[in-house]
């Protein structure tokens, strides 16, 4: 048996509350599992460039003079309407514990893939190997150092292992940071994780997550067909999370994301 892409190595004791930050190597994986956690409802950002899942404010503190007032700020912005959000750039693990301290709830992310194959993509794009995979390696080793001497939660996941079998990583994912899973939208998220997608042309996280919020799957998933839901398939509780009983025999994306809020709303077991 393969192993989870996900370690827990500390558990979170306030699932669904608090900063996730979303920590690796540039070319490492970082924008695919930053978009899963904003496809799993945690809004990463407050203005997201689709591309590679950063805020595009956030990115920009590291070179502020200011930057613990201005990221308290931004923190601050960023939790004003919803207790659970988070971030994603793997440079800023250059500037970030400077500012750790002011961050609320933190609840780390750490994603790692082979410095190897982190330097070939680097030169593909026109850097120098060398330079590349030793910038690679102290970034790693940087985000080692941050998250072994905190408390914070804790999970790991392996870019490589993530990509092989997106759904085990994306259920343990939603399970450490959210603590409520519904089964079709993680197979839903899962359908969106493909090996070298180009963002946002082959996949827009940020036009998936607003069009299933809005009930219009399919224009940013690559031409992927909507999921229909066999409703015989759900687990018994499942099937009675919406309010007015049963549910058809299936269910239409539309329909899971009713039963997503109404279930979120009234934290029953029915989420599982």
């Amino acid at each position: 048996m393969n192993p989870n892409p996900c370690t827990v190595v500390r558990t979170n004791p306030h699932p669904g509350r608090g900063t996730v930050l979303v920590l690796g190597t540039p070319r490492g994986g970082t924008s695919v599992v930053a978009g899963i956690c904003h496809m799993l409802g945690i809004p990463m950002g407050l203005d997201i460039d689709p591309s590679n899942m950063e805020d595009r404010r956030f990115r920009t503190l590291g070179a502020r003079s200011d930057r613990r007032v201005a990221a308290a700020e931004f923190f601050d912005d960023l939790h004003r309407t919803t207790p659970l959000a988070g971030v994603k750039d793997p440079a800023a693990i250059d500037w970030l514990p400077d500012v750790y301290q002011d961050i609320a709830d933190p609840v780390l992310v750490v994603v790692s893939r082979d410095v190897y194959a982190v330097a070939q993509r680097e030169h593909v794009s026109g850097m120098d190997f060398f330079p590349a995979l030793h910038g690679a390696i102290r970034r790693k080793y940087a985000v080692l150092d941050l998250v072994e001497k905190v408390t914070a939660p804790l999970i790991v996941v392996s870019y490589e292992r993530l990509i092989e079998d997106p759904h085990d990583g994306i259920e343990s994912l939603a399970h450490f940071l959210c603590g409520e899973v519904v089964t079709e939208l993680v197979a839903h998220v899962a359908s969106l994780v493909k090996p070298h997608a180009d963002m946002p042309n082959d996949v827009n996280f940020v036009a998936c997550r607003a069009e299933f919020e809005a009930g219009e799957p399919g224009n940013h998933v690559g031409r992927l067909p909507e999921p229909r839901l066999q409703a015989r398939d759900m687990p018994a509780d499942t099937r009675a999370c919406e309010p007015g009983g049963g549910l058809p025999r299936e269910a239409s994306l539309a329909e899971l994301r009713e039963r997503w809020r109404w279930a979120v709303l009234h934290r029953t077991s029915a989420i599982e």
